[in-house]
Parts: structure tokens; sequence; C-alpha cells
């Protein structure tokens, strides 16, 4: 039996002190983003300073206590600091830093942070790049960037019966959601890519072929876990946008996709404790990460902008 004294002295959870730490780093992100935005920089920068300091207080709202920012109410940093500010560029790599570290640990969180910590670590990636960009800074390379699309396809023994999804806010339904929302992103991709011209044709075609691949990989780990697979369809009924301003319609679906994965990872098992289908392979956390990152990417990439939580409503 465990002593009241030996309850109130345990160690916290690991997921626990990485939330805390990762809320005092952005907190200092805020702060220093805010000083410097009305310092003596280029006025783009300083747009992109106001912006990033802006986005680094509703991501401190949602890791002060692993809540949405619905349920937590952003507060602005404090333009004051006990030491002088970083420089821009010192910002930057420190930015790029903070990401690495949240994406790292949102591959073992448990619960609801793993969304957290992945869609707050997308955003700082995508924060560090666009300043970076701003001011012509080469930033360190990224272990998670370019992010991992090629898993490969699960195989394992035949299911004897096909189970029913477990109801609920569940993994089942998770994955089933990330599969569907690629097998509508293959349709899409179809309808739009042939409103274009090069190179945005063979661009989009190979993107097309990357959200087909994903539909593979994800149909398989349905199957392994003996749950419905996503079966085809004639099509979808898609908003006029996608053939009159293609580029834009693609980039609010990779919007729609980064919520799926947010959504994957918060209800997916952590890294080495998931003993299902893709172990061997990589975990479904590990895809749900990478592939939040990708089509924050891809979002950017079709002149979309990844908001201060990737994924995640607010």
């Amino acid at each position: 039996m465990i002593s009241d004294h030996e309850e109130e002295t345990a160690s916290p959870p690991q997921t626990e002190l990485h939330r805390q730490e990762a809320w005092k780093t952005t907190n200092t992100l805020a702060t220093y983003a805010a000083a410097l935005s009305s310092s003596s920089v280029p006025a783009k920068t300083q747009q992109l300073l106001q912006q990033t300091a802006k986005d680094l207080s509703v991501q401190s709202a949602a890791l002060g206590d692993g809540l949405a920012p619905s349920t937590a109410e952003a507060t602005a940093p404090t333009t004051s600091s006990p030491t002088p500010p970083p420089t821009v560029a010192e910002l930057q790599h420190a930015l790029s830093a903070s990401a690495e570290t949240l994406l790292t640990h949102a591959l073992t969180a448990d619960h609801a942070m793993g969304r957290v910590f992945a869609a707050v670590g997308t955003s700082q990636q995508f924060q560090a790049k666009d300043l970076a960009a701003a001011a012509g800074v080469v930033l360190p390379p990224s272990k998670f960037l370019p992010a991992n699309v090629d898993f490969p396809t699960p195989a394992g023994p035949e299911c004897s019966s096909t189970l029913e999804p477990r109801p609920g806010a569940t993994v089942d339904a998770a994955l089933h959601a990330a599969a569907l929302g690629e097998q509508k992103a293959s349709y899409a991709y179809q309808v739009s890519t042939a409103r274009m011209s090069e190179p945005r044709f063979s661009q989009s075609a190979d993107l097309l072929a990357r959200h087909q691949d994903k539909l593979v990989v994800l149909n398989a780990e349905l199957k392994l876990r003996c749950l419905p697979q996503v079966t085809p369809v004639a099509g979808f009924i898609l908003d006029s946008t996608f053939t009159a301003h293609p580029e834009t319609a693609l980039a609010g679906l990779e919007a729609e996709l980064e919520t799926i994965y947010a959504d994957l990872a918060a209800l997916s098992a952590p890294r080495g404790q998931d003993t299902t289908a893709l172990v061997a392979n990589g975990t479904l956390r590990e895809i749900s990460v990478s592939w939040l990152l990708d089509s924050a990417q891809t979002q950017k990439f079709w002149g979309g902008t990844v908001g201060a939580l990737a994924g995640i409503a607010h």
C-alpha cells in the first residue's frame, strides 16, 4: 500500500514534466518576440514578430493546462524581460529548437498532450521558417522536416472476422477518419490537378500520388486491426473552389487533414506502448505526427497559413 506521504512526493509523470518545460519555454519565446517586434527591424520582420508573439501566447495557453484555447484563455506576453532579448536570428534558432523538442515529446506523450505537443511543435517549426526566410537566415536541419511520408505498408495475419469500430473518441474512429480524409483528398486532387498548368500540374500530381499512398497504408492498418476498410466511392461533392481556385481549395483541404492527424495523435498510443500492427514499421503516433507536419507544409505550399495550433481549432 502506498502511503499518503509517498503519493505527495511521487515524481510527476514524464509528460507533465515536458508540458511544464514547454510552457516555460514558450512563455519566454513570446516575451522575446514581443520585445523584438518593437525594436529596430525591417517592417516585414516586425509584422512577423508581432504575429509570432501573438501565436506564441496562444500556444502558451494551450500548454498551460493541456487544453485547447477554447478552454484556456490566451494572455498577451509581457514586453519586459529580466535579460535583454536575443537577436532575431537567435529567436529563430530557439523557436526551431523548441519545435524539435515538442515534436520529439509528441511521440511519447500521454493522451491529449500528444495532440498539443504535435500542434504547437508544428506551428513553431513554421514560425521559425517564416522568420528565417524574411531575414535571409538558414536554420539548422530538422529531423522532422521534410516530413516522413514513406511508412511501409503494414502486413500481418488475416483476421477471421471484421470488428465493429469502438464508439466514441477512440483510435478506431480516428484511424477511420484519417482513411476517409485521404480518400477525399485523392479525389479532390484528381479534380483540381486537371485544372492546372505546369509546373503546378506536375507538383499537384506528385501530391495526389502521396495521398493515394497514405490511403493504402491507413487501409492496411485498418485491416490489421480487423476494422472495416474505406472502400472506393464514385466521388465526393466538392466546393466550386476546387475547380475555380484549386490552390486555395487544396490549402483548405490540407488544413482539414491537419485536424484529422492531430486527433489521431491524441487517440493513438504513445511510441513504445503501441502493440498493434505498425509496431515493427513505426507506430500510429509517429504517422500522425509526421503527416500532420506534411499536411501543414503542403498547406503552406498552396499559399495557406498554418495557425498558432496546427490542427486544433481556436
